[in-house]
């Protein structure tokens, strides 16, 4: 189930961010949340309505990250985790900061508790991050890392995804694919000319 990996992801912008209290020990929440919480495993992601990948999920502190696999370099997705709600079934339902959702179904279903646990505990870090970071106490900088890491990439991935299925971009990709073979032949035609 959940073993732990020192790759992307390792830390927390909580327990990551100096400040005068980590200087004493501590995080932004303390010292007992810069601990690194890590569960991972393999899940069914349901991308949309006719569309499923299985994907590797690690859920380390208040971030969720989504792979093709165990060992992979970088991740699919990533979002911080605000809210989460478990089905029957063993499927997941969880929230960004951005409002973007995303559904998750156990390939193990022996997991589905520890997983649920895991999830809430996530979101009322990124909760605790969140109220935290209002203060006018934190750095700009701070605030300026956790704005993008906390933003996610879910909301890029489907905008990406609804730009893909317009008609237009296959007939403009269509259109440059025949003039790019048209600049070929006329630079092949050209130096066939000139011997």
């Amino acid at each position: 189930m959940a073993s732990k990996r020192a790759a992307w992801g390792s830390g927390s912008i909580v327990s990551e961010a100096p400040t005068e209290s980590s200087s004493r020990g501590g995080s932004f929440l303390g010292s007992e949340m810069s601990l690194s919480s890590t569960i991972e495993g393999w899940m069914y992601w349901k991308r949309d309505a006719n569309c499923w990948l299985k994907v590797y999920v690690v859920l380390r502190n208040e971030l969720l990250f989504l792979t093709r696999s165990e060992r992979s370099p970088k991740p699919l997705i990533q979002i911080a985790v605000t809210w989460v709600s478990m089905s029957s079934i063993g499927g997941f339902c969880a929230q960004g900061t951005s409002g973007e959702k995303m559904e998750l179904y156990l390939y193990d279903q022996d997991q589905a508790i520890a997983w649920y646990n895991a999830l809430i505990e996530a979101s009322s870090l990124t909760k605790n991050l969140e109220e935290t970071i209002a203060q006018e106490t934190v750095p700009k900088s701070i605030r300026r890392a956790a704005s993008i890491v906390y933003t996610g990439t879910l909301v890029e991935y489907q905008e990406e995804q609804n730009k893909a299925k317009t008609p237009w971009k296959s007939v403009l990709s269509a259109r440059r694919l025949r003039q790019s073979w048209r600049k070929r032949v006329d630079r092949l035609v050209d130096r066939l000319e000139k011997k």
